[in-house]
């Protein structure tokens, strides 16, 4: 019976020291893990970091892209601005032209006859004075 039980303690020293590595295995996978889950936490901060950072420029791009837009449109106006007086400009012109050909047309008919009547009596001989 003592050899059965020196077996049988034998046996339980075998099992218990099985326990123990597989035991200490455990912690070491535990401790991988939690490497694992600790590298993945920092992991995720930086890639926080990095939409943050992107949310940021995203924001000032924006901004960049509200004042061109207005800058677009207010450029749109003046040019709108600009072509409506250019138009009445080329009207106010022609109509300065079409004054200017009329007065020098009228200037021309008055001395033209201006001409005939106080020279034409002393170019056809006939004084009536």
């Amino acid at each position: 019976m003592y050899y059965g039980s020196a077996l049988l303690c034998a046996d339980f020293i075998v099992s218990f020291k099985k326990c123990v590595y597989v035991c200490s295995q455990l912690r070491v996978h535990k401790q991988e893990r939690e490497e694992e889950v600790e590298d993945t936490v920092a992991r995720v901060a930086e890639a926080q970091v990095v939409f943050s950072q992107l949310n940021a420029l995203v924001g000032e791009q924006q901004e960049q892209v509200d004042n061109i837009d207005a800058q677009v449109g207010a450029a749109a106006d003046g040019t709108a601005q600009g072509l409506k007086q250019l138009r009445a400009a080329t009207t106010h012109a022609k109509r300065l032209n079409a004054c200017w050909i009329y007065t020098c047309g009228f200037g021309l008919l008055s001395a033209v006859v201006l001409f005939l009547f106080l020279l034409w009596p002393s170019l056809t001989g006939t004084d009536d004075g």
